[in-house]
């Protein structure tokens, strides 16, 4: 039976809510993307904790003490991002239950299948282009791979069969030869990733670090909007701060947890010790809660590009 949590008193030991107060002097980018890290964490709580019937088997008693151990652990520092290491703590929990005693040999034999893998591939790539031309590099910045190209395009059927009939059609109507005309239009498309990042190319700026800084720059403005006529502001990003998103997904993820409902009333009180907002501006409607739901429905996206723009929280 989900128990009712209505007074601050009952709530985690670790719950501080100081902790999520120190944002002013946090890289704007930084700290709008651990935000939507702990939303993650959120979301996969949900997920995972018996909400749907048929995920009820997916989280033991033993994974369900690795979450709560390492939301208290990783809630000393919400605006950095912890989501990657708290899956990969539940996975291999969970790869450990299927494999018993036997999944510390079965990872060393899954790791060394995977060099033995890439070390054939490095192989025969250098036998196909020789063994003097440049190859992809893991660390650092990368290299475009014929991977990279081989699933865009597979992505991108539809987009690729388009610019041919163009092409086509352009060349037959105006006499053109069809071969400039499709590298004419080719040249103006770009190739991203499956996250919506460009695959960059870098020409003649001075130095290497104007270089990364234009990079970065461009990188992080690229998260996907989810709706264009909804522009995110600069005050809409401090929002994220002021109204502690971090902590009520932290809270949030706690309470699917434990199988328990925080009221609207105790959750204002442990946001806002100083009465600042209460239940009410909680509500879908009103203050705060109408801002976390835009939040939660997507507007994360928007706000942690707009972060990007911001060289401090007072922009």
């Amino acid at each position: 039976m989900t128990k009712t949590i209505r007074h601050v008193n009952e709530l985690p030991d670790w719950f501080d809510i100081r902790h999520y107060e120190h944002w002013e002097d946090k890289n704007p980018y930084e700290a709008a993307r651990a935000v939507d890290d702990r939303l993650w964490l959120r979301r996969f709580t949900y997920s995972i904790c018996g909400i749907h019937p048929e995920d009820k088997n997916l989280l033991d008693d033993q994974g369900r003490y690795i979450m709560l151990e390492s939301l208290a652990d990783t809630s000393r520092q919400p605006f950095q991002s912890h989501s990657n290491e708290i899956f990969l703590k539940l996975f291999h929990h969970n790869n450990k239950i299927h494999h018993g005693d036997d999944y510390a040999q079965f990872r060393k034999n899954e790791e060394q299948e995977e060099d033995a893998i890439d070390l054939a591939g490095l192989q025969e790539a250098e036998r196909i282009i020789g063994s003097g031309s440049p190859l992809h590099k893991r660390d650092g910045v990368s290299r475009v791979t014929l991977w990279d190209v081989m699933d865009w395009m597979e992505e991108n059927k539809d987009t690729i069969n388009e610019i041919e009939r163009t092409a086509q059609h352009l060349a037959d109507q105006h006499g053109w030869d069809v071969e400039s005309v499709r590298s004419a239009i080719q040249g103006h498309i770009p190739v991203w990733g499956s996250d919506g990042s460009d695959f960059l190319v870098v020409n003649d700026f001075p130095t290497i670090p104007a270089v990364l800084n234009r990079i970065e720059n461009h990188l992080r403005s690229l998260p996907i909007r989810h709706n264009d006529a909804d522009k995110a502001r600069y005050s809409d990003v401090r929002k994220m701060f002021e109204y502690r998103v971090a902590a009520y997904a932290d809270l949030t993820s706690w309470s699917h947890l434990t199988d328990c409902t925080i009221t609207k009333k105790c959750m204002a009180n442990a946001l806002f010790p100083d009465g600042r907002y209460g239940e009410i501006d909680m509500m879908p409607s009103k203050t705060v809660g109408r801002f976390i739901q835009r939040v939660e429905q997507g507007y994360i996206d928007d706000l942690t590009a707009k972060a990007a723009e911001m060289k401090t929280m007072q922009s």
